[in-house]
């Protein structure tokens, strides 16, 4: 009898045990590098998912809802045009996890003149050495001078 109830004993712990793994594959999550992006536009943006407590290798599908605003290679988002948007990230060939989805936000490139110096008179052997700063710091840093 105590051998029976023994290998009883085992046999629920086992069950339990298969049940309670088979369970956690349909607590799986993706999860993100980040919720929200905040871009200019131009600028790329590389989404990083991953499947939390996943033990697989997982491919992932990503869908643009407003494709005019951002362009989307395999997860690097590019920046086209000034606006919001989401992405809907999935698991490829798994409706068992959740999607996410990443909000996406492109603003323009403004650029605005501070120089209040309008004239500079140089002698042949003057040097005047002007010093500048683009905002946004996310922007591209090049300026061209005209006159």
């Amino acid at each position: 009898m105590k051998k029976a109830f023994s290998f009883l004993v085992v046999l629920m712990c086992l069950l339990v045990s298969i049940i309670l793994i088979g369970c956690r594959r349909f607590n799986l999550t993706i999860k993100l590098n980040a919720n929200e992006v905040i871009l200019c536009v131009g600028e790329s943006y590389q989404v990083m998912p991953t499947v939390e407590n996943g033990t697989e290798n997982y491919e992932f599908d990503y869908e643009v809802v407003d494709q005019t605003i951002i362009e989307n290679n395999n997860g690097l988002l590019k920046a086209l045009k000034a606006g919001q948007t989401n992405i809907i990230i999935s698991v490829k060939g798994n409706d068992k996890i959740d999607d996410v989805t990443i909000n996406v936000i492109v603003n323009e490139i403004t650029a605005t003149s501070i120089l209040t110096m309008t004239e500079l008179y140089l002698s042949n052997s003057e040097v005047y050495q002007m010093t500048w700063k683009v905002a946004p710091e996310k922007a591209s840093q090049e300026i061209i001078f005209t006159s």
